[in-house]
């Protein structure tokens, strides 16, 4: 009636092992750094209006002030007595630019959610090295897929094949297994390269096998209207015999 994986991605404890409860907490950290980023964003690009008004000035005086300063543009405004003054203290030794402190926090936490799902962080961010490295971490992203294709292979094999084998047909002294994933295929480029130079020494290879890696199909056979079929490529005619 169920079947439960139990996905060994980790040592300890099953329900401690599985990867949305890590990277629960980067989304989260990364949520809070966005809406403190926006925060910031909003004050930092907006200039702050301040208006000062000397101690002989009324209610109504200040109240006028206030509305100046407050319908110039958004929120970021206050107003204080002239003899008082209003100091804005930015930390920017050792963080950079100001935001750049967001930003590094939020694309720190998106690339260790890549190396938590993905075991590495060339094939969704853009970096130094080019296609080459991104070539050499794809080569990781394919073996964390065959673990985890082979792991869920062997819980419905245990859980499911076994049971159903066993109820239709008793049980058995061995099982059939289940096996999940795409098998390892040479490069398309490599087969051509290899057919174009070991064919013209001796290699044989069935037509309708490379015909099935590069996605065709069989030739047509003749019309029946006798009208020819249109063919690309072929062998050469073989030359004319000298008159």
């Amino acid at each position: 009636k169920f079947i439960v994986h139990r996905h060994k991605a980790k040592s300890g404890l099953t329900i401690r092992s599985g990867l949305a409860r890590v990277a629960s907490w980067c989304w989260m950290y990364k949520a809070f750094t966005a809406k403190d980023w926006a925060i910031f964003t909003q004050n930092y690009g907006m200039p702050t209006r301040v208006g000062k008004f000397d101690r002989a000035a009324s209610d109504a005086d200040k109240e006028v002030l206030w509305r100046a300063v407050a319908n110039i543009a958004g929120d970021c405004a206050a107003i204080i007595p002239a003899e008082m003054s209003i100091d804005f203290v930015s930390v920017e030794k050792g963080t950079g630019a100001p935001g750049q402190l967001y930003e590094r926090r939020a694309d720190w936490h998106d690339r260790q959610i890549s190396k938590l799902v993905l075991g590495q962080t060339t094939t969704t961010d853009a970096v130094s090295g080019g296609h080459a490295v991104a070539q050499e971490h794809r080569l990781v992203q394919e073996d964390l897929e065959r673990a985890d294709a082979k792991l869920l292979s062997a819980s419905l094999t245990k859980q499911l094949v076994q049971l159903i084998i066993a109820l239709n047909f008793g049980p058995q002294a061995k099982y059939p297994r289940l096996n999940i994933g795409r098998p390892d295929e040479v490069p398309l480029n490599d087969v051509v390269n290899a057919i174009d130079k070991l064919g013209p020494q001796g290699l044989t290879v069935e037509a309708s096998e490379l015909r099935d890696r590069l996605g065709f199909s069989d030739p047509a056979k003749p019309r029946k209207d006798g009208k020819a079929v249109e063919l690309i490529g072929g062998r050469p005619p073989p030359p004319a015999p000298p008159a």
